[in-house]
């Protein structure tokens, strides 16, 4: 994957107020994970780089990186899906198809395991958009927790390109005994020609 490791294994609570960035964000045992308005847990465009991974778009061009859902097809084929919807932080996003010219990275994994999540502000793992490569897929994010409330937004879209194919939707899964949505939970191929397919968001609760 493009980005390093980030692991945070502790018993208190992680107050998240601005950018907190890398390719796989580990957070575990915590008593809170609170997100505010103004922060931002990001793993975007930090999964496989442009042509790797399990779903990278293949071909010639343009074709995008495939995860929770399938790459848009361009010149070459769109990445295929692959993992699973019950765990969708365990897996990268795939980079778009190059071979015209570079392709866009996949997004990264996020994991977060606390007794209480709250997230007013942004958890992110976005396929990278591409003005000529494939873009990459959306990424995978999984929480964990006893109460969990998102009302920010939890998104994991696939990347766009304005002549080819789009990246496939990643995939997020939220396992709680209390979940409360009144947020955006988004794990979607952008709307457009050669739309991948949308990723998968599992709620178990």
């Amino acid at each position: 994957a493009s980005g390093s490791n980030l692991t945070i294994t502790t018993p208190n609570a992680v107050w998240v107020h601005g950018n907190v960035s890398s390719g796989f964000i580990n957070i575990s045992q915590a008593s809170v994970v609170f997100v505010n308005s103004t922060g931002r847990i990001n793993a975007s465009g930090l999964g496989y780089a442009a042509g790797g991974g399990p779903g990278a778009g293949t071909g010639s061009c343009h074709a995008g990186g495939g995860y929770g859902g399938r790459g848009g097809n361009g010149p070459g084929t769109g990445g295929s899906s692959y993992g699973t919807a019950a765990d969708g932080g365990a897996q990268w996003g795939s980079g778009g198809g190059g071979g015209c010219w570079p392709g866009g990275n996949g997004g990264g994994r996020i994991r977060v395991n606390a007794t209480v999540i709250n997230v007013t502000g942004t958890i992110e793992s976005v396929g990278v958009g591409r003005n000529d490569g494939g873009p990459g897929s959306g990424g995978g994010i999984t929480l964990v927790g006893t109460n969990v409330t998102i009302s920010g937004v939890i998104n994991a879209t696939g990347g766009s390109y304005n002549n080819g194919g789009f990246g496939g939707g990643g995939r997020i899964t939220i396992n709680a005994i209390n979940l409360n949505v009144i947020g955006n939970i988004i794990a979607t191929s952008p709307t457009g020609t050669n739309q991948g397919t949308n990723g998968t968001v599992f709620l178990e609760f």
